[in-house]
């Protein structure tokens, strides 16, 4: 359905929803692995990042697809902070980054 999150979708009416089964799919930690290869770090954020938001209640789309591109600016040697800044929390207000980074930090140190 249309959420903030996917502007181009429209709601769909309550007849149309009553003729389908919904699904809750989540993303398959196998593929993440796959995807991350050799960077078990950045994996291991991009997660502890799902993990808050989720706790924090803080909407941001965090997918396979910024594995990716974390993964690719990584082996272009791009350093920590930039990948921080420009595709792990790229989108989000300051206050929303404090907040995700210091509960990624707890998550990440098992205090969560």
């Amino acid at each position: 359905g249309a959420t903030a999150d996917y502007v181009g979708r429209y709601k769909q009416d309550a007849a149309a929803m009553d003729r389908f089964v919904l699904l809750y799919v989540d993303y398959d930690e196998r593929i993440e692995e796959r995807i991350a290869g050799k960077h078990t770090d950045i994996l291991e954020r991009v997660r502890a990042v799902r993990k808050a938001c989720e706790d924090l209640g803080i909407r941001h789309v965090v997918s396979y697809r910024m594995i990716v591109k974390a993964v690719k600016a990584r082996s272009a040697r791009v350093a920590k902070r930039d990948i921080d800044r420009d595709i792990i929390f790229a989108g989000l207000d300051e206050s929303a980054v404090r907040q995700l980074k210091t509960r990624v930090n707890a998550i990440v140190k098992g205090e969560a």
